[in-house]
């Protein structure tokens, strides 16, 4: 050990070093009551070891802005921690073997998913010598599903006759040629999709398919927080004379066709060439920012949209490789009003120049929308 200060040291322990106060100190070598440690980040967090966590059995985040943990530092073999998201406005999301961090200090979490805790969520975690990482053992919301309320990977159910649902979520299409049915599309072992649902324009300058829930205004917006997220590929980019939208998130144009209202992550031809953009619409008035947005490819990617509890902030996310995520943007302009309902769309493409068709391959989605009740 090394003396910081009077009341600080830095002490070894599972591999790893980091503060510790005397009175921690004297709690940890007297079998002592363990901590609950809350902790007010603002940014990104890899290899994170704040000071106290030697002795805390809770970890309590009340950050200031939506927060990526890649890792914790100080595992030892049957250690266990609580993580728990204590802010009100804010997600805080684990990653799977996040590669900010150190081998020994990641997340391994069910099915290779990311885990996402939305505002009062808690998951435990037990640190495994056998796999040197911190392994979930229970979680207040779904632990298999990423901690959202639905979930599919479109496993069966994509063949023609199933039209009207696949997966537990409706599917709709418009126009000549306007299809769903099921894919390979990149189905290979660096991708690693699978239950491939493919969705495709058809042959008319205004066709359109989208999988998602009934389409027009199931979510009533400032009732509580929610959350999108998609693994989708755009087969073909949008060109000028190709012109679509592929939309991911909360929007009311699945059923209805128009894009009135919500928040949304949209692959779209900017008139001069296509990009993702992170777009907010009220009473069909489109507010977009592309800043920090991922370039557009035909590789898959993962969509995350956050709003907070009132919806005067929407957070956008991505991962482009499954692993690492980026907070691409917090917009807090252009969001729907309270009476301008919106619904969730897992992915949906609407054509508006050509009539050559255009196809996406959705992989797997889910949401989960918090209302506050009583």
């Amino acid at each position: 050990m090394v003396a910081l200060n009077t009341d600080e040291m830095v002490i070894a322990r599972g591999g790893a070093n980091y503060k510790i106060t005397l009175a921690e100190l004297a709690a940890l070598l007297s079998g002592g009551p363990v901590d609950t440690l809350t902790v007010t980040p603002a940014a990104d967090l890899d290899d994170y070891a704040p000071l106290g966590f030697a002795t805390a059995a809770r970890l309590g985040f009340n950050a200031s802005a939506s927060i990526v943990l890649s890792g914790l530092a100080g595992g030892s073999d049957g250690r266990e921690i609580v993580i728990s998201n204590r802010s009100t406005d804010f997600l805080l999301v684990l990653e799977h073997q996040g590669t900010g961090s150190l081998a020994a200090n990641r997340f391994d979490l069910p099915n290779g998913f990311p885990f996402f805790l939305m505002p009062g969520d808690r998951a435990q975690f037990t640190w495994s010598a056998t796999s040197s990482r911190w392994q979930l053992n229970y979680a207040s919301s779904n632990a298999s599903q990423m901690g959202l309320a639905f979930f599919t990977d479109f496993l069966g159910g994509t063949a023609t006759a199933n039209l009207g649902v696949v997966g537990g979520a409706g599917i709709f299409v418009s126009g000549t040629g306007a299809a769903a049915a099921a894919s390979t599309y990149l189905n290979n072992t660096v991708e690693k999709p699978m239950g491939l649902i493919q969705l495709t324009s058809g042959t008319t300058a205004t066709g359109r398919a989208g999988v998602g829930d009934n389409g027009t205004g199931s979510i009533v917006p400032k009732q509580g927080c929610a959350l999108s997220v998609s693994r989708i590929a755009l087969q073909a980019l949008p060109t000028a004379a190709e012109t679509f939208q592929v939309l991911s998130g909360f929007v009311d144009s699945l059923a209805a066709g128009a894009l009135t209202d919500g928040a949304a992550w949209n692959a779209r031809w900017n008139g001069a060439a296509a990009e993702w953009s992170q777009d907010r619409f009220a009473a069909a008035v489109a507010t977009r920012t592309a800043a920090g947005s991922p370039a557009p490819d035909t590789n898959y990617i993962w969509l995350a949209t956050f709003l907070n509890a009132d919806w005067t902030r929407a957070d956008y996310l991505y991962s482009t490789d499954s692993v690492n995520w980026v907070k691409a943007g917090s917009q807090t302009t252009g969001l729907p009003s309270a009476t301008q309902q919106t619904s969730w769309v897992a992915a949906q493409i609407i054509k508006s120049v050509g009539t050559t068709a255009r196809l996406i391959a959705v992989d797997l989605a889910g949401f989960r929308v918090d209302y506050v009740r009583g």
